[in-house]
């Protein structure tokens, strides 16, 4: 498009020149001789863009222009054969090509040359910061662009806000015409909810103008605007009187007793005392117990919370909080805490003060924040010595914890990291490489000596889970439509990685754990319950798995779409959860 829109202006800006060159080239009584040609001083549409004028003139002269957008260089001169340069001095993003006169003066007369500046396809916002208090409600951000009759998207620059809704599509203008001259001023629509969180939120946008029938045919993309909302006042902590206190949610009745620990960080007295803390606590528990095979285990478990008061109920340098944690946000999902401050809020629990017992623990630790995150660190070793405890780190994504994200969120991090051991299966397009050699050998020495990481394979033959592929019980698609197989794709990475199914819980932490997940999930629990004693058999496994095969959750199936990508409107992935590092202590 924009090489048609050029080439018309082109012929037009020429003839246009041309036309006028005889008037304004001076007359018999000018002192100029000219010999670059009128019709060629046409600069292009960037800042600084030249173009030289040559001539010649008979004494000393001057030269000037008459638009504040352009200059020339020199501006004076001495008697026989000059140069001058007329200078581009901004970006021409006025939707249209603009035109100036260069002047030669001498004292003996003048001469006049038409110049133009060509233009570029352009979006220009009015502002580009809308601040918005924590009430919300509706925005409307204007903008105006030469392009016309195409469709307008408006694309997150990180994760997709979900505090912010489109209103409706829109596209730019009404005509079709493809020589758009001139700005046309447009409006989009916004509804921004309200902000029941501390911290202030942001998000950036740009436009982007495609084809109407192909969206992957973009015509130009804008530069960013905002949107900021202020959050509610931080408020800050007096009764520590509950701090560390200890509570025990559920108590096993099979086995030795698989240990959860829930915590939580940046919440303050008041919350605590109003029974907030509590409910997010015992909800969270519930969150755990949604997936297989997990939920039909559960009585294999002990869970217990660690109630923390935070000196603040916000995160970031100005503020305190019981575990020291940090999130660090703008579309990363990656989470910090204070390792130490864990680990002593759980040897509050008596069981724990024993280092064996200890070594088994599975932590998660809820922070009082809406943004979508998590990380967990899934495998700390004591004195040199490789342990099963973890600590997965999670928001409560959305401020609910009934909500689908964190409840999912929770149980990727916390089951599928933290307690099973497994990697992520997931890949970014953009990624269209191997995983890094480093990584691969740090967890293949995860597999070989742990038995851990076996959703995961660096072959595409000789797989983890080739055993369960041999299954007539696993060669069909399973609930949510997934088929067992080989699929290239796992840590992020396009290539070098292999995982057992197109998406699963590891992967955009929906359709349940696939079978290798569940199957490590089940040796986790059973070990851990049984000890030594107890020998891991496949048939017992399978028939097992087959009468607790997953199935939807109720608030799962009421947001199956949740994470899928918008046809128009608003557009952004949310961003994949970190891998899960290995610490030494």
């Amino acid at each position: 498009m924009k090489a048609k829109i050029s080439w018309v202006l082109a012929i037009s800006s020429i003839f246009l020149l041309v036309a006028c060159s005889s008037e304004n080239n001076g007359t018999e009584s000018s002192p100029f001789t000219v010999t670059t040609p009128e019709s060629s001083l046409k600069l292009g549409v960037e800042k600084n863009s030249k173009k030289e004028v040559s001539f010649s003139c008979p004494e000393s002269w001057k030269a000037s222009v008459n638009v504040d957008w352009a200059t020339v260089s020199p501006m004076t001169g001495t008697a026989g054969k000059q140069e001058v340069k007329i200078i581009a001095k901004t970006y021409n993003n006025t939707g249209k090509v603009r035109e100036g006169i260069l002047l030669l003066t001498s004292t003996a007369g003048s001469s006049q040359l038409k110049f133009s500046q060509e233009m570029a396809d352009v979006i220009n916002f009015d502002q580009q910061i809308y601040n918005v208090d924590i009430k919300g409600g509706d925005l409307s951000v204007k903008f105006s662009s030469n392009i016309r009759g195409y469709k307008l998207l408006f694309v997150s620059q990180s994760a997709k806000p979900t505090w912010i809704k489109a209103k409706k599509d829109a596209n730019v203008g009404s005509k079709t015409s493809e020589t758009n001259e001139g700005l046309e001023e447009s409006e989009y629509q916004f509804t921004v909810a309200p902000n029941d969180a501390h911290e202030k939120r942001s998000a950036s946008f740009y436009i982007r103008i495609v084809n109407p029938n192909d969206h992957n045919k973009v015509y130009i993309t804008s530069g960013l605007f905002s949107i900021i909302q202020e959050g509610l006042p931080v408020e800050t902590s007096t009764d520590y009187s509950r701090n560390n206190s200890v509570k025990q949610l559920q108590k096993h009745t099979k086995g030795a007793g698989i240990p959860l620990v829930l915590m939580g960080d940046g919440f303050v007295d008041q919350e605590i005392n109003s029974g907030r803390y509590d409910e997010i606590m015992n909800q969270s528990m519930e969150n755990l117990f949604t997936e297989e095979p997990v939920k039909s285990l559960r009585e294999y478990f002990d869970v217990w919370q660690v109630t923390l008061v935070s000196q603040n109920n916000a995160f970031g340098e100005k503020y305190k909080t019981a575990l020291d944690c940090e999130i660090k946000g703008n579309g990363s999902s990656l989470i910090t805490g204070n390792f130490d401050k864990v680990l002593a809020a759980v040897k509050n629990i008596e069981e724990f003060k024993a280092e064996s017992r200890l070594h088994e623990v599975v932590t998660a630790v809820i922070l009082n924040s809406p943004q979508y995150a998590g990380i967990t660190n899934f495998g700390i070793s004591f004195d040199g010595k490789m342990s099963n405890f973890a600590i997965a780190y999670v928001p409560l994504v959305n401020n609910d914890a009934k909500s689908e994200a964190y409840r999912a969120v929770l149980c990727h991090e916390t089951l599928g990291h933290g307690l099973a051991k497994l990697l992520d299966e997931y890949a970014y397009e953009s990624n269209n490489t191997s995983i890094p050699l480093d990584q691969v050998n740090k967890y293949s020495e995860l597999q070989k000596k742990y038995g851990w990481a076996h959703n995961i394979s660096f072959s595409a033959t000789g797989t983890p889970w080739n055993h369960i592929l041999a299954n007539k019980n696993y060669q069909s698609r399973d609930f949510f439509g997934e088929k067992l197989g080989i699929y290239e794709g796992a840590l992020g990475y396009l290539h070098g990685g292999w995982r057992p199914t197109d998406d699963s819980m590891m992967f955009h932490n929906r359709h349940g754990f696939n079978a290798p997940s569940r199957e490590a999930i089940y040796k986790r629990i059973m070990s851990t319950a049984f000890g030594e004693s107890w020998t891991y058999n496949f048939d017992e496994f399978v028939r097992f798995d087959q009468a607790h095969l997953p199935r939807p959750t109720s608030v799962q199936a009421s947001t199956r779409n949740h994470f899928e990508k918008e046809a128009f409107s608003i557009i952004g992935e949310q961003p994949q959860l970190l891998a899960p590092p290995v610490i030494g202590r």
